[in-house]
């Protein structure tokens, strides 16, 4: 065994993730239906300088348009400065078509990236559904009815522009190589907005204690260490193919 350990590769990098949640939740979508809109927007921010936004429409029930969440805006700053630049990657999510009937279909997963655009004025950012698009993010179905049953014309396949929607959630991927230390990163000012015209909001207030969480990777050595040290557990489990990933959450 000392041997073995003697040629194995050194452990690898650290990876360090630091999730910050943010909710919002008003009445008055419109001035013509008055429904709650709502809305949960995840930030998962990595020491490899990549921060993944995940933007959920959690309102209870869609009647038209003035629903869908379209567009989040935030400020961010690192190390105590404004961060003024970001590189959009990607953008995903569940294709979801409704009917007339309030019944609904769900696609795979595809890109949304032409659909969404980013603007920033210095540190002040803004994702926004691009208007008479699709893939706008729509609440989930009735919880009683699992139907869209008090949706109007505006959503309704072939009535509506924007159809099909985003079921429930879309993620969005941001990188920028600056930042190494996530918890250095703050996000402010969220706020979320509705309907096609991304014209009615709603602010967002942060989660009373972030997700944190810490992913460490470690090399073939301490792999076979643990494996000799508890090989009677491990071999009641699973086999250990070389590489051993550890995930561990609500570090401080």
């Amino acid at each position: 065994m000392t041997v073995l350990l003697a040629g194995t590769l050194p452990a690898r990098a650290t990876i360090t993730t630091v999730t910050d949640n943010f909710t919002g939740s008003a009445n008055g979508g419109s001035a013509t239906d008055g429904l709650t809109v709502s809305g949960n927007a995840s930030f998962a921010v990595s020491s490899n300088g990549n921060i993944v936004l995940t933007l959920s429409n959690t309102s209870p029930e869609t009647k038209s348009t003035n629903e869908l969440l379209t567009g989040i805006d935030f400020t961010l700053s690192y190390d105590g400065k404004a961060l003024t630049s970001l590189t959009y990657n990607s953008a995903t999510a569940i294709p979801v078509t409704i009917a007339s009937t309030g019944k609904y279909t769900d696609g795979s997963s595809t890109s949304i990236k032409n659909s969404w655009a980013t603007s920033r004025s210095s540190d002040n950012y803004s994702l926004n559904f691009l208007l008479d698009n699709k893939y706008a993010i729509v609440g989930p179905p009735d919880s009683k009815t699992k139907l869209y049953d008090d949706a109007n014309s505006s959503i309704y396949n072939g009535n509506s522009a924007t159809n099909p929607f985003s079921a429930d959630s879309a993620t969005f991927s941001f990188s920028n190589t600056l930042i190494t230390n996530p918890s250095e990163l703050t996000i402010s000012n969220v706020t979320f907005l509705y309907d096609t015209g991304c014209t009615y909001q709603v602010g967002g207030k942060l989660s009373p204690v972030p997700e944190r969480g810490v992913t460490v990777v470690f090399g073939l050595g301490l792999a076979l260490a643990c494996l000799a040290s508890h090989f009677s557990i491990f071999s009641k489990r699973r086999g250990v193919a070389g590489v051993v990933e550890l995930e561990t959450a609500g570090l401080s």
